[in-house]
């Protein structure tokens, strides 16, 4: 395997990108910018709730494992 290594600045631009697309969907990382480093952010993004996606790219993280299912505060129907 090849070992990935992010940088923090890599992760704070991505950040800077996501928060200027909240409330929109987004349809894949590569909208956030490189995405060898995006690819590892998105998911968590996700799950924190600070991205959006549409259902069926929930669907898809959910399915690898579960991890990255979406937690809520419980008010969200």
């Amino acid at each position: 395997k090849k070992k990935i290594t992010i940088s923090w600045n890599n992760v704070l631009s991505v950040f800077d990108k996501a928060l200027g697309f909240q409330g929109k969907s987004l349809e894949s990382p590569a909208i956030l910018g490189d995405i060898t480093v995006t690819s590892y952010i998105f998911p968590i993004f996700y799950r924190l709730g600070l991205i959006e996606v549409p259902d069926q790219v929930a669907e898809k993280m959910q399915l690898k494992g579960g991890k990255y299912k979406r937690k809520t505060d419980g008010n969200e129907q």
